[in-house]
Parts: C-alpha cells; sequence; structure tokens
C-alpha cells in the first residue's frame, strides 16, 4: 500500500523549523532587566488595605485540640484572628 502525503503535510527539516530549537523573543526582557517593569508586589492597593498571615503547625502530623488566639489578637493592629472553626464549611485538605 503507497501512502501519498498532501503538499501542506511535507515534512519539514530541523533547520526549517519555525519554533521547535529556537528561543522565543522576550517582549517583556528590557523592562525586567531595567526595573521598568511592575509586579503585583509592587502595586498600591490603598492605604485601608488589610493583610493576612496564614500561621502553621510546625508539627507534621500533631492532633490540634485547642488554638488560643489571644495573644494575636492582642497585637496592635489585628482586626480579625480567623481560625477553621470560624468558618461554617470545610475547605481544603484538613479544615
Amino acid at each position: 500500500m503507497t501512502v501519498t502525503r498532501r503538499p501542506f503535510e511535507e515534512e519539514k527539516k530541523d533547520s526549517e523549523l519555525t519554533y521547535v530549537g529556537t528561543s522565543p523573543p522576550r517582549i517583556d526582557g528590557l523592562d525586567k532587566v531595567s526595573g521598568a517593569a511592575r509586579y503585583v508586589d509592587d502595586l498600591d492597593f490603598g492605604p485601608d488595605l488589610l493583610f493576612a498571615e496564614v500561621v502553621e503547625t510546625p508539627h507534621a502530623h500533631a492532633i490540634i485540640k485547642r488554638i488560643d488566639t489571644s495573644k494575636a489578637a492582642a497585637v496592635p493592629g489585628v482586626v480579625k484572628v480567623v481560625t477553621g472553626a470560624d468558618f461554617p464549611f470545610g475547605f481544603g485538605l484538613y479544615m
């Protein structure tokens, strides 16, 4: 059985490939190396923005019996301390 190829199915040689084996143009390269590029951490979202911090246990397979949040709540500027018990639903693997 003879297989005939259509003209657009001709195989290209390695030297004729458009994308394979070539470096894509880095259109943002100049901005990045000159420091002009803006990243998410560079954006200002306003003066009243709240920040969150996740605190995890240092013990990998420990059973958490209780969480004392009194010290965290006493820190100046803390608006709210949230734990998994504050959510009416579970999310992730363990909450």
